[in-house]
């Protein structure tokens, strides 16, 4: 029966998940093996249902999650395969549903990263489309939400971080605005914000990398310009009680 089939393909991907978090180069390697029994299970069901094709979507991300770190190259170039996989099946799905369209950003994201860490100028590049799809369907989404504003600014980071390894005048320019970006969607930080401690964490590893780009552009005054303004909102949080940010000091600035 149907039922069962699915249930049996979840628990693969459960498996797979609990592999992925032992971290070793055995357990991702079984983490696949586990995701792509749960691969196999879900394409055996019947596909014009939107949960079974959600859920082969995401058995998809859980072996291109597992790939990417392994980190070799085959595994990197595989993991863009497989995220392609799920971004087939996620653009069918109505893109009006919020949860859907964000759900197909984050595919197209994940791509971004594992093209990211080929670092290869074709893959950046490519690395940055991705993530320029992903930009472009969560701007379509209620920014208010915190979850999918959250995640946008964090796709401006990846693509900062992209622009600054090509490291052309025009890219690190590219870079600034990408991490200006992430700063303004992750500035509001409230006492009463469950996510403040992450979206502060994000604000200020932006304010960094922000200074960086504007180093490797020759702009040593616009960097410490950058850098001061980062110290004064990490002071301005912690004094929110934010502490955990205190070790981004050193790294920061």
């Amino acid at each position: 029966m149907a039922e069962y089939r699915s249930r049996l393909a979840a628990a693969y991907q459960h498996k797979g998940i609990a592999l992925e978090n032992q971290g070793t180069q055995a357990a991702l390697a079984a983490a696949v093996e586990a995701y792509d029994a749960a691969i196999e299970v879900y394409q055996g069901l019947d596909l014009s249902v939107v949960m079974v094709r959600d859920n082969l979507a995401a058995a998809y991300l859980g072996k291109g999650s597992a790939l990417v770190r392994l980190g070799d190259a085959a595994a990197l170039a595989e993991a863009v395969t497989v995220f392609d996989a799920a971004i087939d099946l996620r653009q069918g799905h109505d893109l009006s549903v919020a949860v859907y369209r964000n759900k197909l950003a984050r595919a197209h994201g994940h791509k971004g990263d594992a093209l990211e860490r080929q670092g290869t100028p074709a893959a950046l590049a490519a690395a940055m489309a991705a993530y320029d799809i992903a930009i472009d369907l969560r701007q379509g989404l209620d920014l208010s939400v915190a979850e999918y504003r959250d995640e946008l600014a964090g796709t401006y980071m990846r693509k900062g971080q992209a622009l600054s390894r090509q490291g052309t005048p025009v890219a690190l320019d590219a870079a600034v605005a990408a991490y200006d970006e992430a700063i303004r969607l992750s500035a509001a930080v409230s006492p009463e914000d469950t996510l403040r401690t992450l979206r502060a964490d994000t604000e200020a590893r932006a304010y960094g990398n922000k200074a960086s780009a504007l180093l490797a552009r020759d702009d040593p005054m616009g960097a410490l310009d950058v850098a001061d303004e980062g110290l004064f909102r990490l002071r301005d949080l912690e004094a929110q009680g934010l502490s955990v940010l205190l070790p981004l000091h050193e790294w920061l600035f």
